[in-house]
């Protein structure tokens, strides 16, 4: 997966190489979106502010410095690459032709890393891992993926996001994160 070039050949427009992290012992994976600016020059998944915030919510769950989260994760997302920036300066979401490229990635991951827990960050994310789910129905509480194993389901930590920043959103996302910590025990 590391070099993949699937996209490209297929004429879909990213701006990385396949960016994640880990290996099969861990203890847990992690699913996000798809890699960031900073991610593609570093080849690191959520190395930069929006990492820095889902650690930061995680640190209760003994996932809070980088050591830990990469040490303990295995940290991928549905695309694999950067898909590049809008002309407005955020993130393209990848579109249905690049998911459909990727998600033969990721089913395989899932299959190879036999980790007792599946974490979704971001809509995309819990979308391909539990469809039909939304993503308010979702946090705080803890889903299953087609394999059987537990899921709990975050919002993405982009400042971005509004989702967090709504009421009643604070106490999900304790509960999410309690479920991870329960989990990772």
């Amino acid at each position: 997966m590391a070099v993949c070039r699937r996209c490209v050949a297929a004429g879909i427009r990213v701006e990385s190489l396949p960016v994640f992290s880990g290996g099969a012992e861990a203890e847990a994976i992690l699913v996000g979106q798809a890699p960031g600016i900073h991610e593609r020059e570093i080849r690191k998944p959520f190395a930069w502010t929006a990492g820095v915030r889902l650690r930061r919510w995680l640190e209760p769950a003994g996932l809070g410095t980088e050591e830990a989260f990469y040490g303990r994760l295995y940290v991928t997302s549905v695309a694999k690459c950067f898909p590049g920036k809008r002309p407005g300066g955020s993130d393209v979401r990848p579109g249905a032709a690049m998911i459909r490229t990727c998600l033969p990635w990721l089913v395989t991951e899932l299959a190879l890393v036999p980790a007792p827990l599946v974490i979704s960050v971001g809509t995309l994310a819990l979308e391909q891992l539990a469809p039909g789910v939304s993503l308010d129905n979702a946090v705080g509480t803890e889903l299953e993926t087609a394999d059987g194993r537990p899921l709990v389901a975050l919002p993405h930590p982009s400042g971005a996001s509004p989702w967090p920043h709504r009421p009643g959103n604070a106490p999900k996302l304790e509960a999410a994160v309690t479920l991870i910590a329960d989990r990772l025990a």
